[in-house]
């Protein structure tokens, strides 16, 4: 019987190093998951959307806006903000499109053993979900364009 349990455990590590070293090989910045991946992701780690409450301070104030009206203006060369505070919740997510102008993104988290993001939203790229684990962090919006910029959050993560 502890043979049975040893095979199938070794066929799950299998499994499992098989989706990281495909994941690894992804292109673009961008993790390649196989559906499989996130259904069963899904149903370990639900996801919550980050909510107003979640934020310890934002600054400007008129930062708020995205998550009140859901768009959020900003000047050329303007910033916002967002500092997420600690969380139940294991998994918070935020889906953000550029609707105008470049916008750059950065969130630091809380945790030192979690890689920080950098990307900058375009036309070509317009759309990003952050994934926002348990301690939070800090999430700063530039608008990188000569123009003004336009950012929308999206309701389903």
């Amino acid at each position: 019987m502890p043979a049975k349990i040893l095979i199938v455990l070794l066929i799950l590590l299998l499994i499992l190093g098989l989706a990281g070293t495909a994941m690894g090989f992804a292109r673009d910045d961008q993790p390649h998951i196989p559906a499989w991946l996130s259904t069963l992701e899904s149903l370990l780690v639900p996801r919550q959307p980050l909510r107003a409450q979640d934020l310890f301070l934002v600054a400007p104030p008129a930062c708020h806006d995205l998550f009140t009206t859901s768009q959020l203006p900003l000047p050329p060369a303007g910033r916002c903000d967002y500092f997420i505070q600690s969380s139940d919740a294991a998994l918070r997510t935020l889906r953000i499109r550029r609707i105008q102008g470049a916008v750059a993104v950065s969130f630091q988290p809380q945790e030192p053993d979690r890689m920080s993001l950098h990307k900058t939203l375009t036309q070509e790229k317009p759309t990003l979900t952050l994934s926002i684990f348990s301690q939070g962090g800090r999430l700063t919006l530039v608008c990188a364009s000569p123009m003004p910029c336009v950012l929308q959050r999206e309701a389903k993560p």
